[in-house]
């Protein structure tokens, strides 16, 4: 007889030797590499503190990369009235340049709240998603506070977060494929991922994008799970992703501000903030600020960035071709985000900010693209049962933003106005 099968079936039911072994040493390879990687992280134990060991400092408002990888760490060092703010680039503005921001307004004082800021620049819909399915699962175990002895400060539910949406997400293209990639973090994914209550439809569709933006795909596949290999890969990324977040969280234990004495018995000893007092100086410190234009565009920022191409004439008309309804990706990502908010059950108050009007007008983008703009994301936040905190209207407001894109003086104020009086709310 020859070696051959005797029927298809018989043949269906035979392995390929090599095909066994060489999935063998895949299989073999990857235990190693996580136990190395386990072995890697024990060693770690002594030397370097744990993700949510707490650092003595008041890192809230600290604009860095690391600290945002890290549920785990702002479970160990938020305040007792910390509430998680997901935002953008708009986080990076300091006291220096405009002195009515958090750091300065709540950070500085007992008003029974802070914002524990996630996310930088190019952090839009989609990494939002992403962080809050992952940060909802250390909500659900919210400390008590790193270093208050007080109450919970305004906060009725550790179930509150803020999301800041920026139109200026909108612009055609998204965010670049380097910026994505360079923004993804396994950690995250991986917490996301594992938070049960994110739905399978959320996971798959940030899958999809991420991918498709250049994230690797076998790292993706490792924290969902779905085989073997991937089981043990998603051991050894976690483990080695973890080394690397406790490595780099050194840096940001230094990185945040000293401990204002006010923070360490929080119990709203300062009362609500003098808004009227407060707008009264925003408007005396934007005033002295933009002395040099028209645009409500602080001097330093104007004569280093805009003044030589503004005298050119090298910016009117300048996004006269651009609009924010040639997005249909990042509406997608909001949706989606949106959708995991509601999931994972955040109580959650979308910020809609306005653009810079007068800077706009200037640069000649349509204000019925801005306005359909404004109204697309109204429509999104209410489909999905969530509130918001409208500020479109402000386009013209005097100082609401510092430099033409972010923030400034009377706009911080009304954003942290509309946050508190959400705080408030049982």
């Amino acid at each position: 007889m020859s070696g051959e099968p005797a029927n298809k079936d018989e043949a269906a039911g035979m392995a390929d030797p090599m095909l066994t072994r060489r999935s063998a040493l895949r299989l073999a390879g990857l235990g190693v590499g996580a136990i190395v990687a386990a072995c890697g992280a024990l060693a770690l134990d002594d030397t370097v503190p744990k993700e949510s060991d707490p650092g003595g400092r008041l890192y809230d408002y600290a604009y860095l990369r690391d600290k945002y990888k890290s549920p785990s760490f702002m479970a160990g060092n938020c305040q007792v009235d910390s509430l998680l703010c997901f935002g953008s680039s708009e986080f990076k503005i300091t006291p220096d340049i405009v002195a009515q921001v958090p750091q300065a307004v709540l950070g500085g004082n007992d008003h029974g709240l802070d914002l524990w800021f996630v996310g930088e620049g190019y952090d839009q819909s989609l990494w939002h998603a992403i962080a809050m399915g992952a940060y909802a699962a250390q909500m659900d175990e919210n400390p008590a506070g790193a270093y208050a002895s007080g109450g919970r400060g305004l906060l009725s539910s550790s179930r509150k977060a803020v999301l800041v949406i920026s139109p200026q997400w909108f612009f055609e293209g998204g965010v670049p494929a380097n910026a994505a990639t360079s923004l993804f973090s396994y950690d995250l994914w991986r917490a996301f991922c594992h938070n049960p209550k994110v739905p399978a439809s959320c996971m798959d569709y940030a899958e999809g994008r991420l991918r498709d933006m250049g994230v690797s795909s076998t790292r993706l596949a490792a924290a969902r799970g779905r085989t073997i290999p991937d089981v043990i890969n998603d051991v050894f990324y976690g483990e080695t992703d973890s080394i690397t977040v406790r490595q780099e969280l050194e840096a940001v234990r230094g990185g945040g501000i000293d401990l204002p004495g006010c923070k360490r018995d929080i119990r709203i000893a300062d009362g609500t903030p003098d808004w009227d007092a407060l707008e009264a100086q925003a408007m005396a410190d934007g005033a002295a600020a933009c002395t040099t234009n028209d645009y409500y565009i602080y001097d330093d920022w104007w004569n280093a960035h805009d003044a030589s191409d503004f005298a050119a004439g090298k910016l009117e008309g300048f996004l006269k071709s651009r609009s924010f309804m040639k997005a249909p990706t990042e509406d997608a990502d909001l949706g989606c985000a949106l959708d995991v908010a509601s999931a994972v059950g955040l109580d959650l108050l979308c910020v809609l900010l306005p653009v810079a009007g007068p800077w706009y007008d200037y640069e000649q983008m349509s204000r019925d693209d801005r306005e359909q703009r404004y109204e697309s994301i109204r429509s999104t936040v209410s489909d999905h049962g969530l509130r918001i905190a409208d500020l479109s209207g402000e386009e013209y407001t005097p100082y609401f933003t510092c430099d033409g894109t972010h923030l400034g003086w009377t706009g911080w104020l009304a954003v942290e106005r509309a946050i508190y009086e959400f705080a408030q709310e049982g």
